[in-house]
């Protein structure tokens, strides 16, 4: 015969019994998850690679007083699989920004992508692709005149850094100078946000032309790169009376600024001597810098 208490004992038991399975299966879970994070952390020590210090063409000296890169220096990682299957992403492609994201893998040193200036930019960029592939650089070149192609072999180890008025520098990004015209103004070096705002203007613009059909439709490149560098016109900062005067400058001013604005940024001096070997012309142009910079043509 069962009493009320052997029914409160069993039930108890029970209890006790269901206690220490939970306990078991948290206690199991516990040292799970443990093994998994010791495992990771194995994994993480035993694939690590190296990291080079660079030094910025800029020295750092158009970077504020507090900014990461006021050092002058920046730290990369070396490219592995993940990174270079964001080359491969069709999307980014599309949208020209996988050399961005990769760069942003890549860079270990904490700061905002969009402050980069655009010279140390391109000198991070040819930092990469050597460390990620060697100084050697096979790709196919178009010549200007026959626009033949041909393949030429660069070593990128011979790419030197610009020579700039280093002392005309500041960390306010802005610089006085008087156009041909007598016009007094200021601008400012342009940054990785800068060129990307610029880009996304001028794809707005022709998407805006080949819905309206416009034929023949004047190019706007040169207006809006020249409203964003320029930040003051006589003392005036607004945006409309710049937009307004960037697009009636004058052929002489506008050659006048260009200049100077390439005189006093920094970056790698990516030129080279072409000779094309169909029509034989000679002349001086750019290393083509495309996705393919960072992804040799090697098929699995």
């Amino acid at each position: 015969m069962k009493t009320g208490f052997d029914d409160d004992y069993n039930s108890l038991n029970k209890k006790d019994e269901l206690n220490n399975q939970i306990n078991e299966l948290q206690s199991t879970k516990q040292k799970t998850v443990l093994e998994n994070a010791k495992t990771k952390k194995n994994l993480s020590q035993e694939f690590i690679y190296p990291t080079e210090i660079i030094t910025l063409p800029s020295k750092g000296l158009v970077y504020p007083e507090d900014h990461p890169l006021r050092s002058g220096q920046i730290e990369i990682k070396q490219m592995t699989t993940k990174e270079e299957e964001i080359l491969s992403s069709p999307n980014l492609v599309q949208k020209g920004i996988a050399i961005d994201k990769l760069l942003q893998e890549l860079i270990v040193t904490e700061f905002d992508f969009g402050d980069l200036l655009l010279g140390d930019k391109n000198a991070i960029m040819l930092a990469a692709r050597i460390l990620a592939y060697g100084k050697d650089y096979e790709t196919r070149v178009t010549c200007p005149v026959c626009n033949e192609n041909q393949v030429e072999i660069f070593d990128l180890l011979m790419f030197d850094e610009k020579e700039v008025e280093e002392s005309q520098l500041n960390s306010k990004n802005e610089y006085e100078f008087i156009l041909p015209s007598g016009i007094n103004i200021k601008f400012k070096l342009l940054t990785q946000r800068d060129e990307r705002q610029i880009e996304d203007e001028l794809r707005f613009y022709k998407q805006l032309q080949a819905k309206s059909k416009v034929k023949d439709a004047v190019q706007k490149d040169l207006s809006i790169r020249l409203k964003s560098v320029i930040i003051e016109v006589n003392d005036n900062r607004d945006k409309n009376y710049i937009k307004s005067f960037a697009e009636k400058m004058s052929s002489r001013d506008s050659l006048a600024l260009r200049k100077r604005i390439k005189e006093l940024n920094p970056g790698i001096d990516l030129t080279y001597a072409f000779e094309c070997i169909s029509c034989g012309t000679q002349s001086l142009i750019n290393v083509p810098i495309t996705v393919h910079f960072f992804w040799p043509d090697a098929r699995v």
